[in-house]
């Protein structure tokens, strides 16, 4: 308690390491500006710092990391016990202004199992299969498309082409989903031909029009 009066973390028992609560919220304010900033490069700023200023000896991200989350939460439960104000995050509120999405290829379904269950979200979490075909198939007939790859205007990538000679055997490849820069989900669908550039724009068109109802709706 006197280490945390006197504003200090310690990241062990023994109080044999210990940081400056002025270096976690920079921390956490960096987090919200700049998302991207990985606790790899934040360890190597700090060891920059530490050799300008004279000194030396290495920063171990991993202590860094776990120091910082136990920061966290106590930080949360103390905002929940004084009934502070809530965190809120300017890439998600009060509009979305960037989304994460990507592909699971390994949840493999196969035809010939028999299996007819139905899923529980579908249609509420999963985009229906037949919309999301229709969808697929009125760009297709707008867009010329080359066999084999994944194009989005100029652009042409590997991982977005519809064929695979891994895959083409299967029923249904997998899952790609939406998420927040917090991981929550968002809206997600069932992939057929892979992570085409398709399936993306169909979930952030989704997401769009889900916002936009709720903007009108408020308003």
């Amino acid at each position: 308690m006197d280490l945390i009066n006197s504003r200090y973390w310690p990241a062990s028992s023994s109080s044999s390491t210990l940081y400056s609560l002025n270096l976690f919220s920079s921390v956490r304010e960096l987090k919200v500006i700049a998302p991207a900033l990985s606790r790899q490069a934040f360890a190597k700023l700090l060891e920059h710092c530490t050799k300008c200023g004279g000194r030396s000896g290495p920063v171990c991200g991993d202590t860094l990391q776990r120091s910082f989350l136990e920061f966290s939460y106590c930080a949360f439960e103390e905002d929940n016990l004084s009934c502070g104000a809530p965190f809120t995050c300017p890439a998600c509120t009060p509009n979305m202004l960037a989304i994460s999405v990507d592909g699971n290829r390994k949840l493999y379904r196969f035809l010939r199992n028999g299996s007819s269950d139905s899923s529980f979200f579908d249609g509420a979490f999963i985009a229906e299969d037949t919309s999301v075909s229709a969808f697929v198939d009125v760009l297709h007939k707008a867009v010329k498309q080359l066999p084999g790859q994944g194009r989005c205007g100029s652009s042409s990538w590997t991982a977005a082409k519809e064929t695979s000679r891994r895959t083409f055997k299967l029923d249904e490849e997998g899952m790609e989903v939406a998420v927040c820069r917090h991981g929550f989900l968002l809206k997600a669908l069932n992939m057929f031909r892979g992570e085409i550039i398709i399936n993306c724009l169909l979930l952030n068109v989704t997401l769009y029009c889900c916002y936009l109802y709720v903007a009108l709706d408020k308003s």
